[in-house]
Order: structure tokens, then C-alpha cells, then sequence
């Protein structure tokens, strides 16, 4: 059996082809890795978002209880709490009870 002699440029084609998956496989890790730390800054801003409107919502509740409210109103701002309920009238009504007593 006669040997085959392999030509160099089979050995430089295989070595271009290693060296650029080896380039492609570290360039995406890369990417891997930068977009798992936008990830986790992303989830981070989100707590911290949830957590300051959860803050928000409470703060609101505390500031419009009715109790607080109503004698900031009257002492600071002289305005008086009504003793009756209003009166909601639609205007369908104020049509009819004008065309009713024409």
C-alpha cells in the first residue's frame, strides 16, 4: 500500500475553520453574558419599581382616610363636611319635570 501524502493546505483550511468557530463560540458567550446582566438589572429595577408603588399605594391610603381629611378641611381650609347627601339630577329629568310644568 502506497501512503498518500495530505496537502498542507487541507491542514491551513482545517485550521481557519477551528479558528473561527472557536471566535464564534467565545464572541457568543460573550453576548450570553451581557445579556444575563441586563436581564438581572432589568429584574432588579422592577422589584425596585414594585416595591416603590407598593410604597406609593400605602402612602395614598394613609393621606385620603376619610377621618384625616375631613378635619384638615374644616380647620385649615374653613370648608364645611354637608349634613345632606347631593342631589344627582340627570338632565333628562330636568327636561321633563320643565316640559311638565309648562
Amino acid at each position: 500500500m502506497t501512503s498518500r501524502k495530505i496537502s498542507p493546505l487541507w491542514g491551513i483550511v482545517a485550521l481557519v475553520i477551528f479558528s473561527g468557530s472557536a471566535i464564534f463560540y467565545v464572541r457568543n458567550i460573550i453576548l450570553i453574558d451581557q445579556l444575563a446582566r441586563e436581564i438581572n438589572e432589568k429584574l432588579n429595577e422592577k422589584d425596585n419599581l414594585v416595591i416603590e408603588n407598593k410604597t406609593l399605594k400605602a402612602t395614598e391610603e394613609k393621606l385620603s382616610v376619610k377621618e384625616k381629611i375631613i378635619p384638615v378641611a374644616q380647620n385649615k381650609l374653613k370648608m364645611m363636611y354637608p349634613r345632606e347627601p347631593a342631589i344627582v339630577l340627570k338632565v333628562s329629568d330636568v327636561n321633563k319635570s320643565k316640559i311638565g310644568s309648562k
